[in-house]
C-alpha cells in the first residue's frame, strides 16, 4: 500500500503526474462484509494514512486523452484506489456525522480541471465501502456512454443501480422482459429496433426527430416501432409500454456498464 501512501498523501509527484496505470492495489480483498467497520477503518488508517472510521464515498473521474495532470493534487485527503489511462475512482473518507465535504471538494476540482466526475452514495457500513467502488465503476462507464444520458435520468439510473448491487437478477429480469426479445431479434434480422427504439424514446416519442436523426424514413421509422410492439409485447406509443420499455433500456444500460467494468477490474 505504499503506492496509495504516497498518492493520498500528496507525495511523489514525478511519478503521480500521468502515472493512471501505477495506482493502488485493488481494495477488495480487504474489505470483506464479516470484517468490522472499526476494523477495516483500522486497517486503511495504518496502511494508507486516511481515516475511513465515518465511511466512505468513491469518487470517479473519466480522464481526457492525452492528459497531464498531477494525480496527487486531486487524490488529497482521500485514496487512489482504482485507475486506468481513462478512468479513476478516489475513496474518500466521510467526516463525522456524515460530513461529505471532502468527496464534494474533489469533485468540484475535477469538474474544475474539466473532467467528467460523478460520486457514489455514502457508504458507511464496512460490507458497503467496495458497492461504494463498485456504484462509481458503472456510473463512470453509464457518464461515457452517450445513449446512457445519464445526466438525464441520473435519479433512475442511480435507483436501478441500488437493485444491481443488491439483486442483480432482477435487473437481468428487468431486460429479459422488456429489451431481451428486442435484443435477440436484431441479432436474428440484422435489424436495429433497440437503437430505434432507444433513440424514439431519448427524443421523446418524435418519429419525426427519430427519422432525422437515424437518416431514416419516417414511414420506416413508424415500421421498426410496429415491430418493437410485435416482439415485445410492448407499445413504445402507450404510457405502460414506454415506461416499461425505457425502464427496459436503462437495465440494458446498466448491464452493459457493469461487464464492461467488470473487464477493467
Amino acid at each position: 500500500m505504499a503506492r496509495a501512501r504516497a498518492l493520498s498523501n500528496g507525495a511523489d509527484d514525478g511519478e503521480a503526474r500521468g502515472a493512471t496505470t501505477e495506482v493502488a492495489p485493488r481494495l477488495t480483498p480487504m474489505l470483506l462484509a464479516e470484517t468490522a467497520v472499526a476494523a477495516i477503518a483500522e486497517l486503511l488508517r495504518e496502511n494508507v494514512g486516511t481515516d475511513f472510521s465515518h465511511g466512505a464515498i468513491a469518487v470517479g473521474a473519466i480522464l481526457p486523452a492525452g492528459h497531464d495532470f498531477n494525480l496527487a493534487h486531486f487524490s488529497a485527503g482521500g485514496l487512489l484506489a482504482e485507475g486506468d489511462e481513462q478512468r479513476l475512482i478516489y475513496l474518500v473518507p466521510l467526516g463525522s456525522d456524515a460530513d461529505a465535504t471532502l468527496a464534494d471538494d474533489l469533485l468540484a476540482r475535477l469538474t474544475g480541471a474539466g473532467m467528467e466526475a460523478i460520486a457514489s452514495a455514502p457508504r458507511r457500513n464496512a460490507d458497503d465501502i467496495d458497492g461504494a467502488l463498485h456504484e462509481a465503476g458503472v456510473l463512470l462507464e453509464l457518464l461515457a456512454e452517450p445513449y446512457a444520458c445519464l445526466r438525464a435520468h441520473e435519479p433512475t439510473y442511480r435507483l436501478l443501480l441500488g437493485v444491481l448491487l443488491h439483486d442483480p437478477d432482477e435487473v437481468a429480469q428487468l431486460r429479459e422482459s422488456t429489451i431481451a426479445p428486442l435484443e435477440t431479434y436484431d441479432s436474428s434480422h440484422d435489424t436495429d429496433l433497440v437503437s430505434t427504439l432507444e433513440t424514439f424514446l431519448t427524443h421523446h416519442g418524435s418519429t419525426t426527430d427519430t427519422a432525422e436523426i437515424m437518416g431514416l424514413h419516417r414511414h420506416t421509422v413508424g415500421y421498426r416501432l410496429a415491430r418493437v410492439q410485435e416482439v415485445s409485447g410492448l407499445s413504445p406509443y402507450e404510457s405502460e409500454g414506454r415506461e416499461r420499455l425505457s425502464l427496459g433500456l436503462k437495465a440494458y444500460r446498466i448491464l452493459l456498464a457493469d461487464s464492461r467494468r467488470a473487464g477493467r477490474s
